[in-house]
């Protein structure tokens, strides 16, 4: 069985009945969206070697290219998520290729 990938935060924030309280997890929710996104950037822009091992090159098209980000960014999330990062071997997610 292969895991479905995680949505958003700010998708999973929950219904609170306190105002105050869901307003502060809707932004944390957000910031950790953001940070999901510019994780993503960030491997693309530098070729990071763990995303090239699991992804393939960077694309050169636009949209090609963000769809690369979007993977890296989810494949990091499940890395952190999963404690993967600090195995010696760890194993593949189930993310597909940049290219190929």
């Amino acid at each position: 069985m292969v895991p479905l990938p995680a949505g958003p935060w700010s998708a999973q924030v929950p219904a609170i009945a306190n105002p105050e309280r869901r307003a502060y997890l809707t932004e944390i929710a957000a910031l950790m969206d953001a940070r999901k996104d510019r994780i993503g950037e960030h491997a693309a822009e530098h070729a990071l070697p763990w995303a090239i091992a699991a992804l393939g090159p960077v694309p050169e098209h636009p949209l090609d290219r963000l769809a690369c980000q979007q993977r890296a960014a989810a494949r990091r999330r499940w890395r952190r998520w999963s404690r993967r990062e600090t195995q010696a071997r760890p194993r593949a997610a189930a993310v597909p290729r940049c290219v190929g």
